[in-house]
This record gives C-alpha cells, structure tokens and sequence, in this order.
C-alpha cells in the first residue's frame, strides 16, 4: 500500500491519539497543507503506516507539541526512534519477558491490528465527519483501557456502534451502492456528492 493511500486515516488517528482544538478539517486549505507536507515527507524517508502510528502513539504519550506544525517534526523523530529500537531489538538476543500490551492482531478485518477503526458520519450537518472508534480486538480493548476517562467519552467505540443505532458508519462513502444510497438521509447523500467533487491530491 502506498503512502498517499494510508496517510488520511493515519492523520485522523493521529488527531485523536493528539487531540487539540485547533486541528485544521481535512478539506481545508490549512488541511490540505498539512497532508501536503505529511505526504512529502513521509515520502522522503520511506515511512511505514505501522513506523507512522508507533510514534504517534510515542508523541501521544509525551508532553504535547506546542503548535500543529510542531506534530509532523516530532513525528520523523519518534519514526526514526522507532526505527533504532526495532535495529536494537532485531541486534540483542531475545528474551521471555510479559508484554505489557496484546500484540496487535494484523489480521483483524475491521482494524488490521491497529486498534482504531475510521468511522463516517451520516450526519452532515454533524462535526466532525470523520472519527475513528475503538475496535472490538483484544489491541482495541486494550487501547480503550489504557485511554484517559475524558478521551473515552469523546471516542466511540465500535461495539456500542454495532449494538445500537448511531450517526457513524464503517463504511466509506465511496463504497456505497445505490441501494444504499437510497437509504440514505438527503443531508448525507449531499455531502456524499460535495466530496465526490474534491479533487484527489
């Protein structure tokens, strides 16, 4: 997969490891900027989505970037850290100790093991328009657990979204048919057609 095809969700999941009030929304200027100069560099040193959320999660455990601009640099860093210790691991023979977290399950269909699902709203008149939900795999539940109470009641978490009705979906507005479509409320089948006209970067 290449860079430009996981960096939108990673931006999102980024921005609720991280979050703060003044994130820019992804179709602004300021947005797209900032995915601009995520992209180019991201490029540049060759980054990986599971190097890229590793040290988001790093920066999210740390003390907090003053600015948005400040994220992306601290982002390279962790990256680059990221990089040294799985260098130092991969060096040094292995040792059974206990984990302190559940591997992430790579081969979870909903979150292909990092714990966060990336969600759509079918509210258009609702912000944000994109989340991401705590998945329902031990790493999600891990996640969840380990997650700040304040932070808890602000992310949803996939599970009541299967169990009850909710404004969010799983499913991109891309991949809807037009059945699907049809059952939709007016207000997202607007927004659906808004986004449809974006052009891609």
């Amino acid at each position: 997969m290449m860079i430009k095809d996981w960096l939108p969700l990673f931006l999102e999941r980024h921005k609720i490891r991280s979050p703060r009030s003044d994130w820019p929304t992804p179709d602004s200027a300021d947005g797209m900027e900032i995915y601009r100069g995520y992209l180019n560099s991201f490029i540049k040193i060759k980054a990986k989505k599971a190097e890229a959320d590793a040290a988001s999660t790093r920066v999210a455990s740390g003390e907090s970037p003053r600015f948005v601009e400040d994220h992306l640099p601290r982002l390279l860093v962790e990256i680059d850290a990221v990089r040294h210790d799985l260098e130092n691991a991969s060096a040094k023979p292995k040792k059974a100790k206990a984990s302190p977290s559940p591997e992430p399950i790579t081969s979870c269909l909903d979150c292909s093991g990092v714990g966060l699902v990336p969600l759509w709203n079918s509210q258009a008149a609702a912000t944000p328009t994109t989340s991401a939900a705590h998945c329902t795999c031990a790493y999600g539940r891990w996640m969840r657990s380990r997650t700040k109470p304040a932070d808890v009641a602000r992310i949803p978490d996939l599970a009541d979204i299967r169990e009850n009705e909710s404004q969010w979906t799983t499913i991109h507005p891309g991949d809807f048919d037009d059945a699907e479509l049809d059952r939709l409320p007016a207000s997202f089948r607007r927004l659906l057609a808004e986004r449809m006209r974006v052009k891609p970067f």
